[in-house]
């Protein structure tokens, strides 16, 4: 996925292209791996910060404890990685729908966002509402702290 995202080189009227596509991927009419995202290199940083997923969902498909357990995740990490056999959702983006619909019921806040998500890795990366806004200003993930030398004294 990664290789793709590097051979794009989209300039601002494929970026609003894309912007239009993502319509029609959450209408259902594109599959594959899809970042909606102006910043295709904020979206990796997005990804790579997110080390590894928190949660997984087998082939028996997601219950509420999985929505509940969701919830209490993003409450903690704003962004989290699911691992998802989307056996029994058919896609990918039926299970974010699904899982998402989960974690809403759950007491999560509506609006959960889909950050990216990779078939290859069979991954969802879920953000809380807000969460692609901050991505694309620059606000998340955030920066790291540098340490003084005084501090490691």
């Amino acid at each position: 996925a990664r290789e793709q995202v590097d051979d794009w080189n989209l300039d601002d009227d494929q970026m609003a292209d894309l912007f239009e596509d993502y319509d029609g991927f959450l209408d259902g009419e594109i599959d594959g791996d899809f970042t909606p995202l102006q910043e295709l290199d904020q979206a990796e940083k997005a990804w790579r910060h997110v080390k590894k997923p928190l949660l997984s969902i087998g082939g028996k498909g997601a219950t509420l404890s999985h929505g509940n357990s969701l919830r209490q995740l993003l409450n903690d990490h704003t962004a989290v990685k699911v691992k998802v056999n989307p056996q029994k959702f058919g896609s990918l983006k039926n299970a974010f729908a699904t899982i998402k619909g989960l974690a809403e019921e759950s007491g999560a806040p509506k609006g959960i966002e889909l950050i990216q998500f990779r078939e290859g890795d069979r991954m969802i990366l879920f953000g809380l509402p807000g969460t692609l806004e901050k991505i694309e200003n620059g606000e998340f993930p955030p920066k790291p702290v540098k340490k003084s030398k005084e501090e490691d004294v």
